[in-house]
């Protein structure tokens, strides 16, 4: 039973934490970490600080547990997802069920596809249960498979129902376009999720030009699709859409959790690996 298993899933995100002997060295980062957060974490920059924290507590557990190395097996990449979770749930719970078992439900429609449905939810784990709780209240999903995978914030239309449809041809890649389409979700229902993004965009491509997504890529792209480059892994992580949304969550989310696209993006990019985490944990 595939809701059954993640249920079970959820669940042991929640209560499993370090044991109670652990050495001090262990709090020690936990209550810099929410020293930060009571004082507040106004911009990107504090973000940004509150992530680096974690980081490196996300590498000392990577390193003792799976060596420096760059790619591993599907169950190396499915333990380092659990870390980098497990890490960020001591400071903030992840996933659907809070602190006292309370779950976050997502309605779908009736003609949503049921395994587009069960991929949705298997990646919710890597979401904070905070943002699960918004997402889940404003309205109903419709899910289904399509060429290219896409959010569509459906509140102010007719019915009120939401798209976020996946695209990919192997189980990686679908569990990669849930995680970022669920990133643009959050982005539509919480509006600091956008300024904070906004801020780190800014400062990251000032001076640089927009420039056509299919002039850099030679891929399919519309020509209203452009973007600023900078040094991102990707040139669609710094693609402009007028401030009303960015790329920067959804695409790191996918760095942050899909090792398939390798280890070594933690090593390039630590200022948006930094993000990307100080968000989960702070944002």
């Amino acid at each position: 039973n595939v809701k059954r298993l993640l249920d079970e899933a959820d669940k042991r995100i929640v209560v499993a934490r370090l044991p109670e002997d652990r050495p001090a060295a262990f709090d020690a980062w936990h209550k810099e970490v929410q020293k930060r957060i009571e004082a507040g974490v106004f911009d990107e920059k504090g973000i940004r600080e509150v992530g680096a924290i974690i980081r490196g507590q996300i590498e000392q557990r990577w390193e003792a547990n799976f060596g420096r190395r760059p790619y591993g097996d599907g169950d190396e990449r499915e333990g380092m997802r659990r870390i980098v979770t497990q890490a960020i749930d001591e400071i903030r719970h992840m996933g659907r069920f809070d602190s006292k078992g309370n779950e976050a439900v997502h309605k779908y429609t009736d003609d949503s596809d049921e395994q587009s449905k069960n991929i949705l939810e298997s990646v919710l784990r890597h979401f904070p249960n905070s943002w699960l709780k918004v997402s889940a209240d404003y309205n109903k999903v419709l899910t289904k498979f399509v060429d290219r995978g896409y959010h569509r914030d459906g509140r102010k239309g007719a019915n009120n129902v939401s798209h976020i449809n996946l695209s990919g041809t192997r189980a990686a890649d679908l569990q990669s376009t849930a995680i970022h389409e669920w990133g643009h979700r959050m982005e539509a229902g919480m509006p600091r999720i956008v300024e904070l993004e906004k801020q780190f965009w800014s400062r990251r491509t000032k001076g640089e030009k927009l420039e056509k997504l299919k002039d850099l890529t030679g891929a399919d792209y519309d020509d209203h699709e452009v973007t600023k480059k900078d040094k991102f892994s990707h040139v669609y992580i710094g693609r402009d859409y007028g401030g009303s949304a960015f790329e920067i969550l959804t695409m790191g989310l996918e760095r942050v959790y899909m090792f398939d696209y390798s280890r070594s993006e933690w090593d390039k990019d630590p200022d948006l690996m930094d993000f990307i985490i100080g968000m989960l944990a702070a944002g």
